[in-house]
């Protein structure tokens, strides 16, 4: 509930910025952007595919986690304490979601992981 306020205080171009980094797909951003109500089919569009993400990612062992944080941008550093944690599959997640997981600073990573429907975070 609290990501999808947050989401709805996104101006329209930030929330595109937000589903490309998502990789949703070029033709959903269009019918989103084409939609009668656009920033909510954009926040919808968003909100799936993290959904979708997320249940892929709890599914990887970690050195496929660590791959995907590097391809994401992640330091070497940050993705080392991230495995060297008590919980690497969960640091290592947020490693990569972390765009989402810093949607706004009052949200915290329980509240978005909670919305997400991630076990291990909520």
């Amino acid at each position: 509930q609290q990501l999808k306020a947050d989401m709805a205080m996104l101006k329209a171009r930030d929330l595109r910025r937000l589903a490309e980094d998502w990789s949703c797909d070029v033709s959903e951003l269009l019918a989103a952007e084409e939609d009668e109500q656009p920033k909510v089919a954009m926040r919808r569009l968003v909100l799936e595919r993290a959904r979708r993400c997320t249940a892929e990612l709890q599914e990887l062992p970690v050195p496929e986690l660590k791959k995907r944080a590097k391809a994401a941008g992640c330091s070497d550093e940050e993705v080392e304490q991230a495995e060297d944690g008590e919980e690497p599959k969960v640091a290592l997640f947020r490693l990569i979601c972390g765009d989402l997981l810093k949607l706004q600073q009052t949200v915290s990573a329980r509240e978005t992981s909670a919305a997400l429907q991630v076990p291990e975070l909520a």
